[in-house]
């Protein structure tokens, strides 16, 4: 060791002198200057800014376009989603050009459209998480879509792309520490993958318990935020038209923002299963996994393992199951609903119950940002809408037609039903509050699983008691 420093220190000897000298250069031309008359300094001065501003090189236009984007990140944002949609249009549009071909062959040649769909599956994989969202609801609406999509696009419910157990081990790393090992034992095949997360089977160590391991897909969270920027980006072009403005749609789109940005944090879901598991904790025949929060993170959430049915495989049971479970989900979702989008489901819910859709016209109309805008500046409240009462009386046919039904979801479409009196909110410029924007999205979910399990279910008959409940504990707290 003390031969190698005295070797380096003889090597760094001339280098040494070098910048001695070089120190010493810089000391006698400063003070040669100091030296001058200051008209002659201040020539000096001059003629050596110019001689480097010469000799330095303009700067490219691609170095310039890089300093705009380190200074700019709207900019670097606005970059990002260019290349998404560039992206996104790429993916697209080999099916949209080869759609009508697919089409006019199918019968001849099968085998076209079953590589076509194939593309389709792995467009849909590739292009982003928030797309697949929308697949696996769209999958289960056989009433509105064909059941050749619905047959393929289903099977993101259970069997979603999934990503390396090195990734895995990375997240695992970052949430428990280098020695992870030491605290959990994991399978390396995962047991199941959504489009946000993707869950393992595996021991807690210190107990010997069975848990599952749920961990974040890597990246995920910065594609979905690119598409809720896509989103909102293209609802503020639809909005432009004032027709489209009366639909909410930027107000929809910041819902569905919100309960993404939920579901990227696991920590969220872990709070949520504590509150489930207190809320249901006296009814038989539900039962939800319990969270470790000790080891839960925000892309990392550990829970007793807890054995059951995909709901592909529910479907396949005989009727009287189907129909046992399709009244535990439905009572389930009444139940879980926070106090806010309960009393607005009750209040209208039980306006058409009672078959008064002119009163559920005015309870949305209330609800219009538009129209708490307008009371607020003082404006006159026959002023929220563009004609209240045929506002009303529309909603009043609407309501009288699923009432006929006894909103039985085999004989009412609410998908269908939901364009009517978003056709009508249209027509009259009422704008829908994002609340029941987030409820209608919940309840077209919900009739796509009551349509599946049991399709004679009645709504109403389910939900009368539960509203009962709720309104007799609002007394008692009131």
């Amino acid at each position: 060791m003390l031969l190698l420093s005295t070797a380096l220190a003889r090597r760094s000897q001339p280098v040494r002198r070098l910048l001695l000298a070089s120190s010493r250069t810089q000391r006698s031309a400063a003070s040669s200057l100091a030296r001058l008359p200051p008209q002659a300094l201040a020539v000096a001065r001059k003629q050596r800014g110019r001689w480097a501003e010469h000799s330095a090189p303009a700067p490219s236009p691609a170095l310039s376009a890089l300093r705009c984007l380190a200074l700019s990140p709207r900019l670097r944002q606005w970059l990002r989603l260019a290349l998404h949609v560039a992206k996104l249009l790429a993916l697209a549009s080999p099916l949209a050009v080869t759609a009508p071909l697919v089409l006019a062959l199918r019968a001849p040649l099968p085998a076209l459209e079953r590589l076509w769909w194939e593309y389709a599956l792995w467009a849909a994989q590739s292009a982003s998480p928030t797309l697949m969202k929308f697949l696996q609801w769209a999958s289960t609406r056989r009433d509105l879509f064909p059941p050749s999509f619905c047959d393929r696009f289903e099977r993101f419910h259970e069997h979603a792309p999934t990503h390396s157990w090195a990734q895995t081990e990375e997240a695992l790393r970052m949430a428990f520490g280098a020695d992870w090992a030491a605290t959990i034992a994991l399978s390396r095949q995962p047991i199941g993958s959504g489009c946000i997360a993707q869950v393992y089977r595996g021991r807690l160590l210190a107990t010997g318990d069975d848990i599952a391991v749920k961990v974040i897909h890597p990246h995920v969270k910065e594609l979905v935020q690119l598409d809720l920027d896509l989103m909102r980006a293209v609802m503020r072009l639809l909005e432009a038209a004032p027709k489209l403005r009366w639909l909410g749609g930027r107000d929809s789109v910041e819902e569905f923002a919100s309960i993404m940005q939920r579901q990227l944090n696991l920590r969220t879901e872990a709070e949520n299963l504590v509150r489930f598991r207190q809320h249901f904790q006296h009814r038989k025949g539900l039962r939800f996994p319990v969270p470790n929060l000790a080891l839960t993170t925000e892309s990392v959430l550990v829970e007793s393992f807890e054995d059951g049915l995909h709901f592909s495989e529910i479907a396949q049971l005989d009727a009287a199951r189907r129909k046992a479970v399709a009244h535990v989900v439905l009572e389930g979702y009444l139940r879980m609903l926070d106090p806010v989008d309960l009393r607005n489901f009750v209040e209208l819910f039980h306006a058409v119950a009672s078959n008064n859709g002119y009163k559920a016209g005015e309870l949305i109309v209330s609800r219009s940002k538009e129209y708490a805008t307008r009371l607020a500046d003082g404006e006159l409240s026959a002023q929220k809408c563009a004609d209240l009462e045929s506002f009303c009386r529309g909603m009043e046919r609407i309501v009288a037609d699923a009432l006929g039904w006894q909103l039985r979801l085999e004989k009412v479409h609410v998908g269908a039903l939901l364009r009517e009196v978003l056709e009508l909110c249209c027509t009259h410029e009422v704008k829908l509050e994002g609340k029941y924007a987030s409820i209608v999205v919940s309840i077209a979910v919900l009739e796509a699983v009551g349509r599946k399990l049991d399709p004679d279910i009645d709504v109403l008959k389910l939900a009368r008691p539960i509203i009962a409940q709720s309104l007799l504990k609002n007394l008692r707290l009131g």
